[in-house]
């Protein structure tokens, strides 16, 4: 029986504050420790070169390229052929995140010195090590992204939104273990921790809800076996792909205009991120994720007036839960700052750098929002080119901005 977006969205919101929420405390930890300092800059500059490729090889690719189609096999009934679907993309994934991990460690320096420009000799040494023990973050998450996906698609709402408080959990006893050891790398030793149990606790409740089908699913990979819904994956791929770069270059130009400004200007960059996660994941990716299943239900039935009322519902709970938040976000940066990170090497300065790019963060929220909910829609009608249109342009508006406001 399938769930209603209502028990959806309440599922996906209440396991997503739980991860937020330690994931607030994995911030909280990593800042009492560290600050927003020239140490954490060259953290969130390593952290940088994973996540770019992350969200191209796992998360977007997952969810807007293999998720529909298989979807569609499960609906119609072919579930052995779904879940041989399922085992050629994890296996090509895979691959192709092992390679580029391979590549980057031999360009590490070359990547690392586009990304962060402004750093000294010392430091971009240091940024480059740090590089080094993170990258396997990018293979594992990117897994454990695609284990979540199936979660997602099996209506398993309540598991798939809580696994990431696995991750924080691997980054706070990561940091409190090895820092008296390995000093600020041990931050990205605990990512890595963390992104291994995040896949690890994922796969028994994959196997669980695809058991609970009706026929049982077979991931063998059989010689010469015909799937014509890959190509329908390698079509809206390059698409993805687009966008995803498209996303993600924004960022990266964020790090390396803050490269030439003073300390802990990186490192504010990212702590205001994690802290404006919190109402954009518990909310907005809530909203689009609730409604993915159904949307792509619809459309593949060609029930075109629930699809369109699922997503004016969708855009009405992100609106009406958004706008306040921008508005009380914006307003209550300084105090917001300084009551989650103001404490051991987290001082002043950090504070204030954090709280105005938390404030100006904070103003986009309700576009955040509803870009997550639109970006869920067109996949569903196998149609990627359009939301990397709008990012495309709305990238270059950014970088523009960025480049004439510093």
């Amino acid at each position: 029986m399938r769930k209603g977006f209502t028990r959806k969205f309440s599922e996906l919101l209440g396991g997503t504050l739980v991860s937020r929420v330690a994931g607030f405390l994995r911030e909280v930890v990593v800042a009492w420790l560290f600050g927003a300092s020239r140490a954490t800059d060259m953290f969130a500059i390593a952290l940088t070169v994973p996540t770019l490729f992350r969200r191209i090889l796992g998360e977007d690719m997952v969810e807007k390229g293999f998720l529909p189609p298989f979807r569609q096999l499960i609906n119609s009934g072919e579930e052995e052929k779904a879940w041989g679907l399922a085992a050629r993309v994890f296996a090509l994934m895979s691959v192709a995140l092992l390679a580029i991990t391979g590549l980057l460690y031999l360009f590490a320096p070359t990547v690392v010195g586009l990304i962060a420009p402004g750093l000294s000799r010392g430091d971009l040494s240091r940024a480059i090590n740090m590089t080094y023990l993170i990258l396997p973050f990018m293979a594992l998450i990117g897994m454990a992204s695609f284990a979540g996906g199936l979660l997602l698609f099996l209506d398993r709402t309540d598991v798939y939104s809580i696994a990431p408080a696995t991750l924080s959990l691997g980054v706070i006893v990561g940091v409190i273990a090895l820092k008296p050891y390995i000093g600020i790398y041990s931050i990205a030793a605990g990512f890595v921790l963390g992104a291994a149990l995040q896949f690890v606790v994922q796969v028994p409740f994959v196997f669980r809800a695809a058991g609970s089908l009706a026929q049982k699913p077979s991931l063998s990979l059989r010689a010469g076996e015909e799937i014509p819904e890959i190509k329908t994956v390698y079509s809206q791929s390059g698409w993805i792909l687009l966008q995803s770069v498209s996303v993600k270059k924004v960022e990266v130009v964020d790090r390396i205009l803050a490269s030439f400004l003073v300390p802990g200007s990186v490192a504010a960059l990212y702590f205001s991120q994690r802290l404006i996660q919190l109402p954009f994941a518990v909310v907005g990716l809530a909203v689009g994720r609730a409604g993915v299943t159904q949307l792509n239900d619809y459309a593949q039935e060609k029930r075109w007036q629930e699809f369109k009322e699922t997503v004016l519902k969708g855009l009405g709970y992100t609106l009406g839960i958004m706008v306040p938040l921008a508005v009380f976000t914006f307003a209550l940066a300084g105090p917001i700052t300084s009551l989650v990170f103001s404490r051991g090497a987290f001082r002043a300065q950090s504070v204030d750098l954090t709280s105005l790019a938390l404030a100006m963060y904070g103003l986009g929220l309700p576009a955040m929002g509803a870009v997550a909910l639109y970006t869920r829609a067109f996949p569903a009608l196998g149609r990627n080119d359009l939301p990397l249109y709008s990012s495309l342009g709305a990238a270059g508006l950014n970088v523009g901005l960025n480049i004439l406001l510093v």
